[in-house]
């Protein structure tokens, strides 16, 4: 997935390419992908079995041939994303890293349309802040990477602040 072919390697933004894809997920028969940068996450409706295989939605951006971190936007916003590096399912929730923006979003699934708005964020106190907090407390997330639900819990690995977390989901 993400190539023509077994030996080429090259990125693109594209409804079948990835632009250093950094973590999938699947979710009943669907395949989530972060796609960092290209600041995105591709859906496939289904589990993709060939070559050049072209995602269904994407979530991050306005379409799949758009690759703008916060979709070139000054700011952040609940439809937007800044590197997707993780991601998790739980409680039919798809969470997503969004590494660029200090924070974690949360997305209802299955996802079925393109550019669609965040349902819940953890690290940030709105859609539009992306502070990278210093010092940090119990409700910020600076560069979060790994995440695994733990029934009404989510796990974090947050990495620059050298700690693991765990947030209520919201």
């Amino acid at each position: 997935i993400g190539q023509p072919d077994f030996v080429t390697v090259t990125a693109g933004c594209a409804a079948n390419k990835f632009n250093t894809s950094y973590e999938i997920v699947r979710y009943k028969n669907e395949l989530y992908v972060a796609d960092g940068n290209n600041h995105r996450v591709l859906r496939f409706a289904t589990i993709p079995t060939d070559f050049g295989a072209a995602a269904t939605n994407v979530v991050g951006q306005p379409n799949l041939t758009t690759c703008l971190p916060n979709q070139g936007l000054a700011v952040a916003a609940a439809n937007t994303i800044n590197t997707a590096n993780s991601l998790a399912v739980g409680k039919d929730t798809l969470s997503v890293t969004d590494w660029g923006n200090n924070r974690i979003l949360f997305y209802s699934l299955p996802v079925m349309a393109d550019n669609l708005n965040a349902k819940g964020v953890l690290g940030q106190p709105d859609f539009v802040t992306n502070t990278n907090y210093v010092p940090v407390n119990a409700m910020t997330v600076n560069r979060a990477k790994g995440m695994v639900f733990d029934g009404t819990y989510i796990w974090m690995n947050n990495g620059t602040d050298n700690r693991l977390m765990n947030m209520l989901l919201p």
